[in-house]
């Protein structure tokens, strides 16, 4: 059996060539609150770190260190600074793929000049997670969920409406160029407002992270929309069922241990950074020696 993507995957991209007149969304409830997020730093910083001791000049023992520190980076990094950020089971749940090369789109969604790079991943996240939302769902609700998934009807279809790219005060332009190039990316989903029993939506979040800038490129948002009985903005009825879906979806988020536990590792790993710095550049007896490890 083919995968909620491949069977999704049409009406999750028709936001190109299909364009719904609707009134403007009003009171979308706010979804489960983004948990404090502790400043860490981005992957980027930490190995920019490890690097001035390589270049310092490390003994075999610091080499071999730094080593495995930075496998555990590689590896770890990017589901810790996730699950901090509320994500749910981010190793199961992740989205990796291919950035395509190619200029970003002009025309203007909401004000915000939308990348479609970055909305194909979001897309495929998206993907992903409704992926999990169908393998983990009670047998009756999962068997709803695949025939709105297999067999979409006139009747009864699940649509992509908005896709946008989140602006803050911190990333005013979240990073364009930096998508713009081809790159290994992966993306993490969850559900980020949840407005369906008074309007059939509901809006997934992605943040996506950079393997080649090794930090996180943009924060989309993914608004969906549910259309019952006929394909227009009324008359709808909500599915009971779908309601208590998102209902289960609002609390797949990271809870308060998951979040303090990767908060302890993530700290444990600057911390391992610190030592390394400690032994090599910031030792006031060290002396500079660019590699007295290498053979």
């Amino acid at each position: 059996m083919r995968s909620t993507a491949t069977r999704l995957h049409t009406r999750l991209s028709r936001l190109g060539t299909t364009h719904f007149h609707l009134p403007p969304i009003n009171g979308i409830r706010a979804g489960p609150r983004d948990p404090e997020n502790p400043t860490l730093p981005n992957q980027r910083q930490l190995y920019q770190r490890i690097g001035r001791c390589l270049a310092f000049g490390c003994d075999v023992e610091s080499t071999n260190y730094a080593a495995r520190l930075l496998k555990t980076i590689t590896a770890d990094w990017r589901n810790i600074q996730a699950i901090i950020q509320g994500f749910y089971d981010p190793v199961n749940v992740v989205y990796t793929g291919r950035l395509r090369d190619g200029e970003h789109t002009r025309r203007p969604w909401h004000s915000i000049t939308r990348e479609s790079n970055l909305a194909y991943i979001a897309e495929k996240s998206t993907m992903r997670f409704l992926d999990f939302i169908v393998e983990t769902a009670a047998p009756e609700d999962k068997r709803r969920w695949e025939v709105l998934r297999d067999h979409p009807s006139k009747d009864e279809q699940l649509a992509v409406i908005d896709i946008s790219n989140e602006l803050t005060p911190l990333r005013p332009r979240s990073f364009p160029f930096l998508s713009l190039m081809p790159q290994t990316v992966s993306a993490y989903s969850r559900l980020y407002a949840n407005d369906y029993r008074n309007t059939n939506h509901f809006k997934i979040k992605t943040v996506i992270f950079s393997h080649t800038h090794l930090v996180r490129i943009a924060d989309i948002n993914v608004m969906l929309k549910h259309y019952t009985r006929v394909f227009t903005p009324s008359p709808e009825f909500p599915s009971p069922w779908l309601g208590r879906e998102l209902e289960r979806m609002v609390k797949l988020i990271s809870n308060e241990a998951e979040r303090s536990a990767a908060l302890k590792e993530g700290y444990r790993i600057m911390g391992a950074v610190d030592k390394l710095e400690k032994a090599t550049w910031k030792d006031p007896n060290a002396a500079e020696d660019f590699g007295s490890a290498a053979p």
